[in-house]
């Protein structure tokens, strides 16, 4: 054989390689992302930081289950994204004491919902004296506007808790163009990129997209400057219902609120596995203890979601577990009931 035929078929042997190499990632990923969905797939151990996030609680039954399945799952912190007791049992203390009772010693990190912000059922002030802050290295006010690494040591992730458009006893908290309060989220944003923090997660109580909403409460604004940010994970609570979007590049203000727009999304074959910085995923995780709320199955933006809790089939109070190691951030919705409802997501490096 000669010189130039082996090296045609030396060629030819590795492009067939390279092709079978390709297709059997394929499949693997496809498999993963099958497995994920019906919350079968587990992987490696996901050694790493463990969150509970919930949000829209009260003082009431369903509020009991949540939170014996945040004492059942240990999370290394739980994540309250606000709306904390409607006054169904008051004062705040009562409610701070009815939560460690059943969490015990459990960290509790809170940020404001319009509930509190100014005083409606209970002040957010004095929430944050019976459940304080458990992060050793916090950069801003606790309860309003802060943000942490955690671990503190070696960091997998970055928690830029914010309040926007709530109304404090003084005044508006608003992040628009050229404020105090987006140069201050600008620079915790940048700041995680600087230290080599492997994710940015940005949670808050007001949403912007879902369902039959009015208006982009947080703004189009602040969400799609988030959205140019490439922050990884956007959470949001306020609508008493579980849904999550597929990654964005963008959203559009029209007359109603948000219109749904094709171009503002990831182009991604598969629903439940995504590659960092093609995008952030929002999450609205009201299910703290309210009652979940209808979704409206008519409205354009529902194309925006890769996964929608539906109230008449299969609606459950629960929290979105996330589980960050440096490499990986998977997030997977518990329920705090008998009712099977599955969402599992992992965003990979």
């Amino acid at each position: 054989m000669t010189r130039k035929k082996i090296l045609l078929a030396t060629l030819f042997c590795s492009l067939a390689l390279f092709g079978a190499v390709l297709i059997l990632q394929t499949n693997v990923l496809e498999k993963v992302s099958t497995l994920l969905s019906n919350g079968e797939y587990r992987g490696t151990d996901y050694p790493g930081v463990t969150v509970a996030v919930s949000a829209d609680m009260g003082y009431n039954i369903n509020a009991d289950k949540v939170l014996e399945k945040i004492r059942q799952i240990k999370p290394d912190f739980y994540l309250h994204l606000g709306d904390l007791s409607y006054n169904e049992i008051e004062p705040e203390s009562k409610w701070c004491e009815y939560i460690r009772n059943v969490i015990g010693d459990i960290p509790f990190q809170v940020v404001a919902g319009n509930h509190e912000s100014d005083g409606l059922d209970g002040l957010i002030d004095e929430y944050i004296k019976c459940l304080p802050n458990s992060m050793k290295n916090t950069v801003g006010e606790y309860g309003k506007q802060y943000y942490f690494d955690y671990p503190a040591e070696n960091p997998v992730a970055r928690f830029i808790l914010i309040s926007p458009e709530l109304h404090f006893t003084n005044g508006t908290t608003t992040y628009g163009p050229k404020t105090e309060n987006l140069a201050w989220l600008d620079s915790a944003i940048d700041g995680a990129r600087t230290a080599s923090v492997p994710w940015v997660i940005v949670g808050m109580h007001k949403d912007c997209i879902r369902p039959a909403l009015i208006t982009c409460e947080i703004t189009p604004f602040l969400m799609n400057y988030l959205i140019r940010k490439r922050v990884d994970l956007i959470l949001q609570a306020h609508a008493h219902v579980y849904i999550r979007t597929k990654q964005l590049t963008c959203v559009i203000a029209v007359e109603r609120g948000i219109g749904f727009d094709d171009s503002c999304v990831t182009k991604n074959k598969l629903s439940s596995v995504y590659q960092k910085g093609e995008g952030p995923i929002t999450m609205v995780v009201g299910t703290g203890g309210q009652p979940i709320r209808a979704i409206a199955e008519n409205d354009a933006v529902l194309r925006y979601f890769e996964k929608i809790m539906r109230r008449d089939e299969n609606a459950t109070h629960g929290v979105a577990k996330l589980t960050i190691t440096p490499e990986q951030l998977r997030s997977e919705y518990v329920s705090a009931t008998d009712v099977v409802f599955r969402d599992t997501f992992v965003i990979k490096k």
